[in-house]
C-alpha cells in the first residue's frame, strides 16, 4: 500500500446506510478492523468503504464493499417423525430467525443401527425447493433397513435438521423421533394337514408361528 511518503495515522469508514447516501461510520481508526455499532435492518445490503489518512489529509475511498447484514440461523426444533402406511414422513419447522437471510436449504440426518447419521437424498432432499417449502419429507420404511442404516424392522426413527443459509449451516437440531418402521409379517411356514382331526367333512390345519424376527416390527395379533 501506498502512504504518500508518509506514515498511516488512521482509517475513516463510511457506508451508504442500505440508502446509497453515505455517511461516516467511524473516524481515528488505528487498527485495520472494524465492527459497526449502528442498528442494522437484518437481511439488508450495506455497502463500505475506507479511506486512510496520513499527515497530508485522507486519500481517496476505497472500492465499495457491499455486505448482507446476517449470520447463521437460528437452531430448528426437533424433526417429528410419523408413520403413514409404509412410510415415515418426517417434518420441521424453519428456524425461529432465519439470520436475516433466506434459508436456502435444510439437511436432514438419520440415525444409524451404529449410532451415526446419513442423509437419504433419494427422498429427503432438503435443497429441493418443494421439500424445503414444505418442510416436509416422506420416506419408505424400507429405506430403514437398508445400509448404511440397517435398523431391524420396530426400530425407532430418529432424526434431526440443519437449516442452511448464504452465511452457513445453524447448529443441528436436537434428534426428533416418534415413528416405527413397520410392514407386514412373512408368510408363516410349516403349513400342514392334522390327520387327526382331518375327515371327508373337514379338514385339519396347523402351521409355525411367525417368529418375532419376522413379525415385521410389530407382534402377530392373529392368522
Amino acid at each position: 500500500m501506498r502512504t504518500g511518503g508518509a506514515p498511516i495515522i488512521d482509517y475513516r469508514v463510511s457506508y451508504d446506510q442500505s440508502t446509497g447516501i453515505y455517511v461516516v461510520l467511524a473516524s481515528g481508526l488505528t487498527s485495520r478492523t472494524y465492527t459497526t455499532t449502528v442498528p442494522l435492518t437484518p437481511g439488508a445490503s450495506y455497502n463500505f468503504k475506507v479511506e486512510a489518512r496520513n499527515s497530508v489529509g485522507y486519500s481517496n475511498l476505497s472500492t465499495a464493499r457491499s455486505i448482507i447484514a446476517s449470520q447463521i440461523p437460528d437452531q430448528p426444533s426437533a424433526p417429528v417423525t410419523e408413520r403413514f402406511e409404509s412410510s415415515i414422513i418426517v417434518t420441521w419447522t424453519a428456524p425461529e430467525f432465519n439470520g436475516g437471510a433466506t434459508i436456502t436449504s435444510y439437511v436432514i440426518n438419520f440415525k444409524q443401527a451404529d449410532g451415526g447419521y446419513s442423509t437419504l437424498l433419494s427422498s429427503c432432499d432438503g435443497s429441493n425447493t418443494v421439500i424445503r417449502n414444505a418442510l416436509e419429507c416422506t420416506v419408505p420404511s424400507v429405506s430403514f433397513t437398508q445400509a448404511p442404516f440397517s435398523l431391524p424392522w420396530g426400530s425407532l426413527v430418529y432424526a434431526t435438521v440443519t437449516a442452511v443459509n448464504n452465511i452457513g449451516s445453524s447448529l443441528t437440531s436436537l434428534e426428533g423421533s416418534g415413528a416405527k418402521i413397520l410392514t407386514i409379517p412373512l408368510a408363516p411356514l410349516g403349513l400342514q394337514d392334522r390327520p387327526a382331526i382331518t375327515s371327508a367333512t373337514q379338514i385339519g390345519l396347523s402351521w409355525t408361528a411367525v417368529p418375532d424376527s419376522d413379525s415385521g416390527g410389530s407382534p402377530v395379533i392373529d392368522y
